[in-house]
């Protein structure tokens, strides 16, 4: 289990979530506003291991043409699925490796995949 509260770096902030829920494969994390969480969850099946690691945020957006404001949420989600059986440490070792080379990736050269994605390209 995470410690408690953990702090994720929201818009360059360090951000406490204090832990709101627990469950056996799965716990949830709430900043004190409530705009922000993070959840994590893990399914084990006979055969495949899904972990989820889900932020979940909440922000004022302002429309020029009318000045008016909306609270807008947002998601973002990595899911990691590997074999069941995966209790080596080198099988553990390669999944680690593959989600930290997809999130560099994503996230080299100042985000330029990332803003690429988000503009839908393929």
């Amino acid at each position: 289990m995470f410690s408690d509260p953990i702090v994720v770096t929201l818009e360059s902030v360090p951000t406490n979530l204090p832990r709101i829920s627990t469950k056996e494969l799965a716990a949830t994390y709430k900043s004190a506003d409530g705009r922000d969480s993070l959840s994590v969850s893990h399914q084990v099946g006979k055969t495949r291991t899904r972990t989820l690691v889900r932020l979940d945020r909440e922000s004022n957006v302002s429309f020029r043409a009318t000045g008016d404001t909306s609270a807008q949420k947002h998601s973002a989600y990595i899911v990691i699925d590997y074999p069941s059986q995966s209790t080596f440490s080198t099988d553990l070792e390669f999944v680690q490796n593959e989600v930290a080379d997809l999130t560099s990736y994503l996230t080299a050269n100042t985000n330029a995949v990332l803003v690429r994605l988000l503009g839908l390209e393929t």
